[in-house]
């Protein structure tokens, strides 16, 4: 395939009711020069009748998983067969604004450095309506603290570097939970990383998102993170041990509580 400057990767799973209208943002971008990665997770027939009808000019490659191979997994099947050298990350219920890939792509150029870059948010419901926004914090040194205790990207806002990924390892499978927030913890430790305030994304919510409310986190999983974790507390000059308290605290506040539920519902 010719070579294009970016990869637009797109995870579908079974039940993907705005897919659509992810495709249409995508097809009104600014910036032509992009790719679409569609991995179809489970249930591929009727999605790649939908991708089909989207009728993109860019090229588009499909990757079919009969059963479900979960976000992670579809990711870095997606990763390993884009052409671009900066991968853009969309998912199937939100929506890019026409100038998302151009603002981005502009930053990337401006700063060779750059390896990871988000943008704010307009958040909006199951019928699209605006309900709200995410304002993401900005600057280098700012995320880099920022990251010891949360994840301070919208994930499928983020632009980055291929090669910094690929070198890196790409998602890390142990992580089923957090692997976009283990990812740009390591990338963090590659270069420089930032956020774009303007909302050039529209985040849906709605019920059955991969991520809504408190989850449990597997002991592995936070194992992986920490490791990353005390690695990038090292580089910004913070103690490990301090590191590893606000580690805990995160961990603790991503943990569902029985005794907090049941004092909750007395």
């Amino acid at each position: 395939m010719t070579q294009v400057r970016v990869s637009v990767l797109l995870p579908v799973g079974p039940t993907s009711p705005w897919l659509s209208e992810t495709l249409m943002s995508l097809k009104a971008q600014t910036f032509t020069d992009w790719e679409l990665v569609v991995v179809l997770d489970g249930n591929p027939q009727v999605n790649r009748i939908t991708v089909e009808s989207a009728q993109l000019s860019q090229p588009v490659t499909v990757i079919e998983h009969t059963t479900s191979q979960g976000i992670a997994r579809s990711l870095n099947a997606a990763l390993h067969r884009s052409h671009g050298d900066l991968i853009a990350r969309i998912d199937a219920d939100d929506l890019s604004q026409p100038n998302r890939l151009s603002e981005q792509v502009a930053a990337f150029d401006l700063d060779e450095d750059l390896v990871l870059l988000g943008t704010s948010a307009t958040v909006i419901d199951s019928h699209g309506s605006n309900v709200g926004s995410r304002i993401v914090p900005t600057g280098d040194s700012s995320l880099k603290r920022r990251l010891i205790s949360r994840n301070s990207f919208i994930h499928p806002s983020v632009m980055f570097r291929k090669n910094v990924a690929i070198l890196t390892g790409g998602y890390n499978l142990q992580c089923t939970r957090t692997e976009d927030y283990e990812l740009w913890l390591r990338l963090a430790l590659c270069g420089k990383i930032d956020n774009l305030p303007e909302p050039l994304l529209s985040y849906r919510v709605h019920q059955g998102q991969h991520t809504t409310g408190r989850i449990g986190i597997s002991q592995t999983e936070s194992q992986a993170l920490l490791d990353v974790k005390l690695k990038l507390a090292r580089e910004i000059g913070l103690p490990a041990v301090l590191a590893r308290a606000i580690h805990a605290l995160w961990r603790w506040n991503r943990t569902p509580h029985t005794f907090l539920r049941a004092r909750a519902n007395r």
